[in-house]
């Protein structure tokens, strides 16, 4: 709401001409800053809502020698710092800003070049301008560099001089690799065709439409020109802007499928060096947004009108800096045309925002009602409106239900031919959750093969694994078992009355601890059976029932015992102490061994 009033206080600029489907708008304005040196104050860049102007002060044009950093925001006085003796304030595509310490307006060969943190104006890094570049003559502005320039990037500056032998005007690479100068990477690398030397000009990264590494030159009184690296000398290619005007301050970027220009603007019956700017491709007849001058005499004696953008999902933040008259941030955005769905099954035809199409990726606009419950016999019809335009234009798309149900709706329509459709998804049926049962032989199960037994009953797991288990289960022999569903043989696993899963024991008869597992998404794969071997603890043998003395009771527990097969250790039961023939398993044997103890008051061997 505070950047609408903003704009409705700045009606009286008027923003010009936009293209069909683009909007414009001016967020905010300062003009506080006309009153700076213009001598010192060449450029600056907008970064994250902020300007940053880096005054030198210079001496001569009666500052005071000692330079200071402005950080301007959108209100208040601006953040105050030490500055820079060079009016070069660059950024890189991290959002870093780089600053020159060349004495100016001196040679930038040997100088070097800060990187700064922009929200708190800490130096990040700093590096030599390497003698690999090149550098013969003034380096006056800086355009964007490519990467992070605190660990691995390039800075580009324009290198040579067309008055220095042997130098010869070049693209100076000023590679960075860990954080360190990469000399090894960082030359002076020619151009096909030249370019002009170095005061007026910068050299902005960027990727184009095709996600290609190129480069914008910028001299201010000439054409801009792109540069493609092949191998290691630079092709140049002109780019027509309309109504460019001879200004610094041209910035690239690609957005809302094109690669644009964002530059100084003089139209057709303006003034150079005023503080006009567009938007155009190249080679365009018009530009996409133009913004006429709204001075009459230029503010500032340097031919500088920087411009740069910050572009995202929704649109882009265009920072404008007219030394000499003022700071706007303005926000370009896409007006997208408006697609709704009318429909029978919508209030009888009613136009409605809330069935308002999306524009999706590919192009095509999407509605999607979920949960839509529909009768057998319904005839689905619809249309897709925008402006009083009906798609279809002739009749209504149909689509009939066949079955009762609920059901998904994805309305879809392509623009580029006026095509619609619908994609109609129906719900599953909702189905219970099933309880699976272990079935087998009664000395493993407690039960005989009986699928409404409870105690047999799984336990799903967070993975939805189900599990079931038993510890020391006297086992001979192999078993086998099946997995069954809702206790009832209509659902069992593996399938069919003669088929089972068997367990085969891993290292013989004895007792064992089984886990049985069951995968419901893979009920004939995913069955498991493991049979873990456990020694029977040393007790007081014949101690059946654990009362500390060996009698007729033992005998009667144990009779019991083996009879349910049922050899789990608890208060009254010892399964130790219930072999007491020593053989490792319990049978029917250590009942007569018990027997025979109790009688003769010996054991057997």
């Amino acid at each position: 709401m505070k950047k609408l009033l903003l704009l409705a206080a700045m009606a009286a600029l008027a923003l010009g001409a936009s293209a069909d489907g683009y909007k414009l708008e001016k967020v905010w304005e300062r003009t506080d800053v006309a009153n700076l040196f213009l001598s010192g104050v060449r450029q600056g860049v907008g970064i994250n809502g902020k300007f940053y102007i880096n005054d030198t002060e210079w001496p001569t044009a009666g500052g005071t020698g000692e330079p200071v950093f402005y950080v301007y925001g959108e209100q208040g006085e601006p953040a105050v710092y030490d500055g820079f003796s060079n009016t070069a304030v660059g950024m890189d595509q991290a959002g870093h800003l780089l600053v020159s310490t060349a004495s100016f307006s001196a040679n930038a060969a040997g100088s070097t070049i800060k990187v700064l943190d922009p929200n708190t104006m800490e130096v990040l890094a700093e590096y030599e301008i390497p003698e690999e570049c090149g550098l013969s003559g003034r380096c006056d502005f800086f355009g964007i560099a490519q990467g992070d320039m605190t660990q691995d990037g390039v800075i580009y500056l324009t290198g040579g001089n067309t008055n220095t032998e042997p130098f010869t005007p070049g693209v100076a690479i000023m590679a960075i690799t860990d954080g360190e100068v990469d000399y090894d990477n960082s030359y002076l690398a020619p151009v096909d065709g030249g370019i002009y030397g170095i005061t007026s000009t910068t050299i902005s990264y960027y990727k184009d439409l095709q996600g290609n590494d190129a480069l914008l030159y910028v001299y201010r009184s000439g054409a801009p020109n792109k540069l493609v690296l092949n191998g290691n000398e630079y092709s140049k290619t002109g780019i027509a802007l309309p109504g460019k005007g001879n200004s610094n301050g041209a910035f690239p970027l690609v957005w809302d499928g094109k690669e644009l220009f964002i530059y100084p603007y003089k139209g057709a019956d303006a003034t150079n060096y005023l503080d006009g700017w567009a938007i155009a491709e190249d080679g365009a007849a018009e530009p996409l947004v133009a913004v006429p001058s709204t001075v009459t005499v230029a503010a500032n004696g340097y031919q500088n009108n920087w411009l740069n953008a910050e572009v995202d999902e929704d649109g882009v933040t265009i920072y404008q800096y007219y030394p000499g008259g003022y700071l706007r941030v303005y926000r370009l955005t896409k007006e997208l045309p408006v697609y709704t769905v009318a429909a029978n099954i919508f209030n009888n035809w009613e136009i409605s925002e809330e069935n308002n199409m999306t524009l999706g990726e590919d192009g095509c606009y999407y509605l999607t009602k979920e949960n839509v419950e529909l009768t057998a016999g319904t005839m689905i019809e619809y249309k897709v409106t925008s402006d009083g335009t009906w798609w279809p234009a002739d009749f209504n798309a149909e689509y009939y239900i066949g079955e009762d149900g609920i059901y998904d709706l994805v309305f879809v329509f392509n623009p580029d031919g006026g095509i619609v459709g619908i994609d109609v998804i129906k719900h599953e049926d909702p189905q219970p959750e099933m309880v699976y049962t272990v079935v087998g032989p009664a000395h493993v199960f407690g039960s005989e093969w009986d699928c409404t037994d409870t105690n047999n009953d799984m336990v799903k797991g967070e993975d939805g694994i189900y599990t079931w288990t038993k510890q020391g289960v006297q086992l001979d022999d192999f078993f086998g078992f099946k997995v069954v569903g809702n206790h009832s043989w209509d659902y069992e696993w593996p399938i069919g009355y003669e088929n089972n899963w068997n367990a085969y024991l891993p290292d013989g008869a004895g007792v064992y601890d089984i886990l049985i597992t069951f995968d419901p998404a893979q009920p004939d794969e995913k069955i498991t059976c493991t049979l873990t071997k456990v020694e029977v603890p040393a007790g007081i043998r014949g101690d059946v029932n654990n009362d500390g003395q060996v009698n007729i009771s033992d005998v009667t527990t144990l009779i019991n015992h083996v009879l349910m097969n049922d050899y789990t250790d608890s208060d009254n039961f010892s399964s130790a102490n219930a072999d007491c023939n020593k053989d490792g398993k319990w049978s029917i044997a250590d009942v007569t061994a018990l027997i025979n103890f109790i009688l003769s008051k010996q054991w057997p061997d």
